[in-house]
């Protein structure tokens, strides 16, 4: 039997491997330091009381935040829109000189690809056109661009409801990323149709009108106006084709059909 010899009651006692540490918040704080629950620290996370599990659901939420939003709405709606009346200006129709009509597009604040696009549209009898060969050289430079004669029902607000021969004119564009500047390009393109079309050092009048795009349009609207124009030519409502219709004064001199 081995006993295991007892140290002197003078020999100090180990100190232990290691101690407990807490290096949370509360921890470190004084002692006499306590949580305020006023207005400062009514946010507080460590003020709030126990979860008793009594909360509603995240779908309650979005009901609650709906309800808070329709009541933002409606304070705005009460208090600050009469505000606004004193800025509140009277309508004025446009006169009948005002016939450019620029068309935009807008989703409320939100960014979209369309919403840079800018239209321009007017009636060719409006334009400071010089003479009838100058709108026949518009009407070409114009290519589809040109509506074609009008119907009185149709472009209403453009000339007032009235009919008009020479048509309207639309120049669009989305190619730059602003909307002002793709109504400056309409705008400015339109000058240069217009000067283009006054310079008669070169006339277009042994040119003839395209109106291709006016028939694929009467076509597609299905109101019959095609077939109607097709029995007013002189082909007598049968196709067009290149062998029998293509202008003879256009060919060299000398030349003659070879074929239908």
């Amino acid at each position: 039997m081995h006993l295991r010899p007892r140290l002197p009651s003078s020999t100090p006692a180990c100190p232990p491997l290691s101690r407990t540490l807490s290096f949370s918040a509360p921890a470190l704080l004084p002692p006499k330091l306590k949580y305020s629950k006023g207005a400062a620290g009514a946010y507080d996370i460590r003020s709030l009381e126990q979860f008793a599990g009594d909360d509603t659901t995240a779908e309650g939420h979005m009901v609650l935040e709906a309800r808070r939003k329709w009541l933002d709405y409606m304070r705005r709606a009460e208090y600050e829109l009469p505000l606004l009346e004193v800025h509140r200006v009277p309508f004025v129709p446009p006169s009948p000189k005002q016939t450019l009509a620029i068309r935009t597009l807008s989703y409320m604040g939100a960014q979209h690809p369309a919403g840079r696009k800018a239209s321009l549209t007017t009636a060719i009898s409006s334009l400071p056109l010089k003479s009838a060969a100058a709108k026949h050289k518009f009407k070409v430079l114009a290519g589809a661009r040109w509506s074609g004669p009008l119907r009185p029902e149709e472009g209403k607000g453009l000339w007032h409801g009235k009919g008009d021969e020479d048509g309207t004119i639309k120049i669009a564009c989305e190619e730059f990323p602003e909307r002002a500047m793709n109504v400056k390009w309409c705008a400015d393109v339109l000058e240069r149709l217009v000067e283009a079309a006054n310079d008669q050092t070169e006339s277009f009048a042994d040119i003839p009108l395209d109106t291709r795009h006016i028939d694929a349009h009467k076509r597609r609207a299905g109101d019959g106006r095609h077939r109607l124009a097709d029995l007013a030519r002189p082909g007598g409502g049968r196709r067009p084709s290149l062998a029998r219709d293509f202008p003879k004064r256009w060919l060299p001199e000398g030349a003659e059909y070879v074929g239908a």
